[in-house]
């Protein structure tokens, strides 16, 4: 009686060992490639929103200035006093909406904005230009950034001190 052979096919240990390994290392490389898109995502995040406040913070900024009938100030802090009447006061960090005594009624926050500095300029028609810089602090992997911005305005009509 004879015996067929059937025809069976295997791995080998060694091929076995090839086969586990490149898997290993495809799943090495995708695993780096995901990260680093995580790490780029986090980032990219981060600066959507510093561009989000420099957008708010530099519109109201701006839209306050151009309605100044009275801007005084520097430095750190901007106060003026728009044509409604209203009186609105800029520091790092925040727009607050003052009443005639100087007590806060209403705060606008831009809590990215961690240092600005306003510039005032008396222009020769009497109106004012207002240059802000603003500082904008983000942790990214642990590490402190900063970014800075600039802002200008003009007042459309002359104003006081």
């Amino acid at each position: 009686m004879r015996h067929a052979r059937t025809n069976c096919r295997g791995f080998t240990l060694a091929e076995l060992l090839v086969y586990i390994s490149l898997v290993s290392a495809g799943i090495l490389l995708i695993g780096g490639v995901e990260l680093f898109a995580q790490r780029s995502l986090h980032m990219q995040q981060s600066l959507i929103e510093v561009e989000l406040q420099t957008v708010k913070f530099g519109g109201l900024l701006r839209q306050d200035v151009e309605a100044a009938r009275s801007i005084r100030g520097g430095g750190e802090e901007l106060q003026l006093v728009t044509l409604a009447g209203e009186r609105v006061r800029y520091r790092p960090g925040e727009r607050a909406t003052l009443d005639a005594a100087g007590e806060v009624i209403r705060v606008d926050e831009a809590p990215e904005v961690k240092a600005c500095t306003f510039t005032v300029a008396r222009l020769p028609s009497g109106r004012a230009r207002v240059d802000a810089t603003l500082e904008f602090e983000l942790r990214f992997d642990g590490e402190l950034r900063t970014r800075t911005r600039t802002r200008t305005a003009l007042s459309r009509l002359a104003v006081t001190e």
